[in-house]
């Protein structure tokens, strides 16, 4: 992971310290939960990190200790316990975790998919944030996002002039966002989730200049950072967000589709936000999810087809009854892994409808197929949902290959003791591993990148 505080100076000049430490709602992460380990069968691959883990070779640093050091005595023991400390600190900070063989067929290549303009993200939630996250890293690639309750890029790790902060001045308050603050000041901490809770607090005149000059602040080649802005100018984004949505508050998604008003050529045009439908914190899908207005007659909103049309506006079909079991695939993600322990699952999904096969690319009078990207927290061996299963009825009918690139793996405790969002089986919108979260760098930002550039054959 890159450096914070070169990520830091990367931002915009510090600003004022705030003058109120108060509290309000949104304060403190949710409490972690365990996560599972590699899958039964797996096998190991390599370590990443050049051999074993640096733990299980304490005995043997000890004897690279003077013999001074090494004798008898209390204190002598208490500085070769300390000198071990440090020299296994040092060694796990660039240490990375095995990966597992995985069992399964790798990710395909050669697919029957549309090279430009045919490629979607989309999530909800935490999943959105990522989305979001990835469409303006990978903009080269992707052509458009739907975001279904979605928080802006970086949002949650930037502090705002005059918002109130945490008093922490010796930096022992649980917590993830604030590891990676942008400018926070010396003993102050974010509160958890603020883009969430207290939208009103976010300058959205700020929120480009992260995607706009952290690159070129920090001297780094676009394939190491995130893609030249200029490629979102003709995107297209879907936004939503139900007004019984408790989680992202009022004016949350609205801050979303401001940021891309300051990027898009034509904002008006381009981004839809659907804001004004009484659904809660869900993507809104026929017949599952459906509500009464005042006069009791029940209205549905079809979050899925509503997103395909609105990206690929007048190519989108009616979707088939019915999704096909044929068609879902399970791949293997440790081939594109390079650490086993950022919470990454050893496997992926993918859903291939016949024509979007190998076998009918550059068939003539066989349309090439679009990709819909939806990362999450799936575990390689089970396929459904209402929401998955809805966007599977129009692949069917519309060429649409759906690949879920799956976290919810490992995370090793010792190196992130404070990722609770991605032990959760999340994706980092936080800065769990690292403050280059946000950027082609990431640890699971990598991932995604790898998946869409591998099924693209780039």
């Amino acid at each position: 992971a890159m450096d914070p505080s070169l990520l830091a100076a990367a931002a915009a000049p510090p600003l004022p310290q705030p003058s109120s430490s108060k509290l309000p709602r949104g304060v403190g992460p949710p409490r972690p939960s365990g996560n599972g380990g590699p899958a039964l069968g797996d096998k190991p691959r390599a370590s990443m990190g050049g051999g074993k883990n640096p733990l299980s070779s304490l005995h043997s640093l000890t004897s690279l200790l003077p013999g001074g050091v090494r004798g008898g005595g209390a204190r002598r023991t208490r500085l070769a316990a300390l000198a071990v400390f440090a020299v296994a600190s040092v060694a796990l900070f660039a240490y990375r975790d095995t990966v597992f063989e995985g069992t399964v067929p790798g990710l395909p290549n050669d697919l029957n998919l549309q090279q430009k303009g045919g490629v979607l993200v989309a999530g909800h939630s935490n999943g959105a944030d990522f989305a979001h996250q990835l469409h303006i890293s990978f903009s080269s690639m992707v052509d458009g996002a739907c975001l279904f309750a979605g928080q802006p890029l970086h949002c949650a790790v930037t502090y705002f002039k005059g918002e109130p902060l945490l008093d922490d001045p010796l930096g022992l308050l649980p917590g993830f966002a604030s590891e990676s603050c942008a400018h926070c000041p010396k003993g102050k901490k974010l509160i958890y989730d603020h883009c969430k809770s207290h939208p009103e607090w976010v300058d959205v005149g700020m929120l480009p200049d992260y995607p706009r000059r952290v690159c070129g602040n920090l001297g780094l080649k676009d394939e190491q950072c995130l893609d030249p802005v200029h490629h979102l100018r003709d995107d297209r984004v879907f936004l939503f967000r139900g007004t019984e949505d408790k989680c992202y508050l009022t004016g949350s998604v609205a801050n979303v589709q401001a940021l891309y008003a300051q990027m898009l050529d034509n904002s008006t045009a381009q981004v839809r936000l659907v804001n004004d439908l009484p659904f809660g914190h869900v993507v809104p899908v026929v017949p599952d999810k459906c509500f009464r207005d005042e006069n009791d007659n029940e209205v549905c909103f079809d979050g899925p087809g509503k997103c395909l049309e609105w990206i690929f506006p007048g190519e989108i079909k009616p979707p088939a009854e019915s999704h096909n079991e044929q068609h879902v695939h399970f791949f293997d993600q440790t081939a594109l892994m390079e650490d086993g322990g950022v919470g990454i699952n050893n496997r992926g999904d993918l859903y291939i409808p016949e024509h979007c096969k190998a076998e009918f690319r550059g068939v003539e009078g066989v349309k090439p197929c679009k990709l819909l990207v939806l990362p999450g927290g799936c575990n390689g061996r089970s396929w459904g949902g209402s929401t998955l299963k809805a966007y599977a009825r129009y692949a069917e009918t519309n060429g649409i290959v759906i690949v879920r690139p799956c976290v919810g793996g490992h995370v090793n405790p010792i190196r992130f003791p404070r990722a609770h969002e991605v032990k959760r089986g999340m994706l980092d919108v936080y800065g769990d591993l690292g403050a280059d979260y946000a950027l082609k760098s990431g640890a699971h930002m990598k991932l995604v990148g790898k998946v869409i550039s591998t099924l693209l054959g780039r």
